[in-house]
């Protein structure tokens, strides 16, 4: 009887040995499905493949943004990381300082700039529930389901192509990050006529729309939103880093992580969630937006 139970813990203790190597190798994972009770092999992507960017949002070269731009910069050089820096054209245009953007010129290997948008708020006033709403997207608000008309919505993302065209900004002529992450299918289509290669934004609004080619223009909702406060617990590093890996299990190929500038102003907490993010996925490509568009 001993030697039977030996040779049934032996074999129990190989299958799930089995199932475990299978696992963390990347092959697959089961899943009971509740109908049937059958097993569905779920395939999880390899890591290798995938690409995360960090964006800092709502950049306008002012003086005020040297904080967050300095720090970032020590942090691209240490990681060997680029920051994909989200600028508002309009504000850009009329109230950026030079000391501020030399340090982006200085720096272009650690950098990239891309459309954030030409007002960031909406320049349209619908009614008294607009206003007490509190919130107002430049090309769609969700929080009351109101569209931005299409007329406006290209005059914006024009005016925004040719502020960054005047400045030779060649990126932000490609990838937009729509304000807020908030559009909807007039954006996508409109970003496309007037020659975007990628938006970011939100899909919710777009109808019957899965994340893939949409036309010629790619749009994707693969990103991680970074709360706006500078100080990281660890909790906080654990939460940030598990919804990361989760979107790269979804499948997804490309991953965007959110910052507002206050989450880089006090550097050794802003150190603290990268060195955590870096050093726990070494298998993962952090690289600049742009780099998906190398053949």
């Amino acid at each position: 009887m001993d030697g039977k139970k030996e040779v049934s813990n032996s074999i129990l203790f190989f299958l799930i040995s089995v199932m475990l190597i299978s696992l963390f190798a990347g092959a697959s994972v089961y899943d009971i499905n509740s109908k049937n009770s059958s097993l569905k092999q779920i395939i999880i992507p390899k890591y290798d493949n995938v690409r995360v960017s960090f964006i800092i949002n709502d950049i306008t070269f002012k003086k005020e943004d040297r904080l967050a731009l300095n720090n970032a910069l020590i942090l691209a050089k240490k990681y060997n990381i680029t920051f994909e820096l989200g600028v508002i054209a309009q504000q850009f245009n009329e109230n950026s300082n030079p000391e501020t953007f030399k340090i982006y010129e200085d720096n272009k290997d650690a950098f990239e700039i891309i459309a954030h948008g030409l007002t960031h708020g909406s320049d349209v006033i619908f009614t008294d529930e607009f206003n007490e709403s509190g919130s107002y997207g430049e090309f769609y608000i969700p929080s009351i389901n109101r569209h931005i008309p299409a007329d406006v919505q290209e005059e914006h993302i024009k005016k925004m192509k040719g502020i960054f065209e005047k400045n030779n900004l060649t990126t932000a002529t490609k990838i937009f990050a729509v304000p807020y992450y908030e559009g909807d299918e007039n954006t996508i289509k409109l970003a496309e006529k007037n020659g975007y290669k990628l938006i970011i934004q939100r899909l919710s609004s777009v109808q019957n729309y899965t994340e893939q080619h949409y036309g010629q223009i790619i749009a994707l909702e693969s990103y991680v939103y970074i709360p706006p406060y500078n100080i990281f617990s660890s909790s906080d590093l654990i939460i940030y880093n598990n919804k990361m890996m989760d979107i790269m299990a979804a499948g997804k190929k490309n991953v965007y992580i959110s910052f507002h500038q206050i989450n880089l102003e006090v550097l050794e907490n802003a150190d603290k969630f990268f060195k955590n993010l870096i050093e726990k996925n070494p298998d993962v490509k952090f690289a600049a937006i742009s780099s998906r568009f190398e053949k």
